[in-house]
């Protein structure tokens, strides 16, 4: 039965970009994903997709597409170019396959926000931020739960009355 919540497929899209960013020590400098769905469609006939290791196991699916905005920041207009650079190359660079292992089927850097936004209310502790804006074709799959396991035996109870 196809009961996938359209926050189910942004959530695992976001945790999906999480994973191939480049880690940030500082959580000042961590990198903000946003997601702008211009739709979330259902693939195939009912969102059924195919089936899994078995014929009863059914995989259903939801296909987003849109924008995806990456908000990057550091403490130094130097480091911002640098961090913009990493971060492209982590998204950019990834293998194919790889992408397809997240299920993102298509991912195109479609700008690159040149307005430099200061985000600090002091200039002792500057944070420049950027914003990178990616077009973004994601398949979220939901395959079949694991079951606990077959009844072996039910136990009867023979005591009547």
């Amino acid at each position: 039965m196809d009961d996938i919540s359209n926050s189910a497929v942004i959530d695992s899209l976001l945790a999906s970009i999480a994973s191939l960013l480049p880690n940030e020590s500082n959580p000042i400098f961590q990198s903000i994903v946003g997601i702008n769905a211009a739709r979330i469609t259902a693939p195939g006939v009912g969102a059924f997709v195919g089936n899994g290791a078995s014929v009863t196991d059914e995989i259903f699916g939801r296909h987003l597409e849109g924008d995806m905005v990456v908000s990057v920041k550091r403490g130094t207009i130097g480091d911002l170019n640098n961090a913009i650079n990493a971060t492209t190359r982590a998204l950019l660079g990834v293998d194919r396959k790889e992408l397809l292992g997240h299920g993102i089927l298509k991912l195109n850097l479609h700008e690159v926000i040149s307005q430099v936004f200061n985000e600090s209310e002091s200039d002792s502790n500057q944070v420049f931020r950027k914003d990178l804006i990616f077009k973004i074709l994601y398949e979220f799959l939901k395959t079949p739960e694991e079951s606990e396991g077959i009844i072996q035996e039910i136990p009867i109870n023979q005591s009547v009355g």
